[in-house]
């Protein structure tokens, strides 16, 4: 079994927040500049792996079309198959032909939920929602994601009518 014990706070209910609210706790005494230093370095390393893998990857796909092109040119012969990069460059930015409603309706709702999520997210962070005002961050979601929906209507219907 346990114990409790109430204790009576000397608080007032009205202010129980500005502990939280205020801004001095937000600003540490020391920077940590261990790990900042880290972070920047992990994501250099990281970003120059990936740039290397792309730039061997790119030489050799051009390498391979130069040759194509070279040989075409010796032989003057228009049955050479495209590999690679080639074969899907005409299919990257049409559009699904099989299920256009569906393409529509997946990215107007996409672009509404990041118009609401950024709209929350920039008045939270300006200071229009407070968590001392309880179910105003809920609130402005919803009303946020209601009238995102006129934009993400607008966006889906002429994706789809294209």
């Amino acid at each position: 079994t346990y114990d409790v014990t109430w204790k009576s706070s000397e608080v007032p209910w009205a202010s129980r927040w500005d502990v939280y609210l205020s801004e001095d706790h937000l600003v540490p005494a020391q920077v940590h500049w261990y790990s900042i230093t880290n972070s920047i370095l992990v994501v250099l390393f990281l970003s120059l792996l990936v740039i290397s893998i792309l730039v061997r990857n790119l030489k050799r796909d051009i390498a391979g079309y130069n040759a194509i092109a070279a040989l075409a040119d010796e032989e003057q012969d228009e049955d050479v198959d495209e590999t690679g990069w080639k074969l899907v460059h005409a299919d990257v930015f049409r559009p699904p032909s099989s299920h256009p409603m569906i393409y529509a309706v997946f990215i107007g709702t996409g672009l509404q939920l990041l118009i609401t999520t950024l709209l929350a997210i920039l008045f939270s962070a300006i200071g229009f929602l407070s968590p001392a005002r309880r179910g105003s961050l809920m609130t402005a979601v919803l009303v946020f994601y209601m009238l995102c929906g006129i934009v993400a209507g607008y966006c889906s219907s002429r994706l789809y009518k294209a």
